[in-house]
């Protein structure tokens, strides 16, 4: 499924923009009422203080849009965080034993 079949072109387009500009610095020119939509369609969220960013869904249609080959299933931030900064664990926060073992 296409990322134009999910959200309209123009949808699409501010989630973009807003996407390029937040990244940095979390400074963002999207009008408060393309914001609005985009939090309604549950591809932008509010952070507090008038500060937005991107939901895991919002970045996999960016990500579909432009061919970047999205993973799915979706991850939060704090799942990103726990995969690349943790040895590899198992169940129970265990870390795994020899193949085959029975624990």
């Amino acid at each position: 499924m296409k990322a134009t079949e999910i959200l309209q072109e123009a949808d699409l387009a501010w989630l973009i923009r807003f996407k390029e500009t937040a990244e940095d610095d979390n400074s963002y020119d999207t009008p408060k009422a393309a914001l609005k939509r985009l939090m309604e369609l549950g591809v932008v969220r509010s952070l507090g203080f008038g500060r937005c960013a991107t939901t895991a869904f919002g970045d996999w249609l960016v990500e579909q849009h432009f061919e970047q080959a999205p993973t799915l299933p979706l991850k939060t931030e704090d799942d990103y965080s726990k995969t690349h900064n943790a040895p590899a664990q198992g169940p129970g926060g265990s870390s795994p034993g020899p193949a085959g073992a029975m624990g």
